[in-house]
């Protein structure tokens, strides 16, 4: 007896049903890659802050004051402030900056002058300005450095509540 010709043909039900499986399985992929790569961005982010946050604390240690803090403005934008903080630390003592990553050590001796830097060199993992503020205390606490990531919504905003934003004062 011949075989027949519809007995190794797929129903149109299981041909939808693998269609649906393969798709499920590629949105499961894509959410797992997005999720890793926030992660890696927030790692390499927490990094610098706190590579910053070193070179301000030994900066306060070794003269008293925080870098850049009778040169800012409170309406300066996050590249400026990151730039006068930097260029202050260069003045007093280039190794301080010897925690920062390889790429912006980098950046930072070609320049010659951080001010001379484009704006994209001192950046988050997202590639937004990080932000330096310094935060005053009004019973006469010492003032300290806080370095701010917009986080993944690429926003700066002084709401304290801002789950988004990753601060170099958080506890890690």
């Amino acid at each position: 007896m011949k075989p027949r010709l519809h007995d190794h043909v797929y129903t149109l039900l299981e041909l939808v049903t693998a269609v649906i499986v393969i798709c499920l399985l590629i949105v499961g992929i894509v959410a797992v890659a997005r999720y890793a790569q926030n992660r890696a961005r927030s790692d390499v982010t927490k990094r610098l802050l706190i590579a910053l946050d070193q070179a301000a604390r030994q900066y306060m240690h070794d003269k008293n004051v925080l870098p850049a803090d009778d040169s800012l403005r409170p309406d300066d934008p996050p590249d400026v402030r990151i730039a006068a903080f930097i260029e202050d630390i260069e003045g007093h003592d280039a190794s301080l900056l010897v925690d920062l990553p390889a790429y912006l050590r980098q950046a930072i001796k070609l320049a010659g002058r951080p001010y001379a830097l484009p704006v994209q060199i001192v950046r988050d993992g997202w590639g937004t300005p990080v932000s330096y503020q310094i935060i005053k205390d009004p019973r006469g606490a010492p003032p300290r450095a806080v370095f701010i990531s917009a986080g993944p919504n690429r926003t700066h905003t002084d709401d304290p509540d801002n789950y988004d934003n990753i601060r170099s004062d958080e506890p890690q």
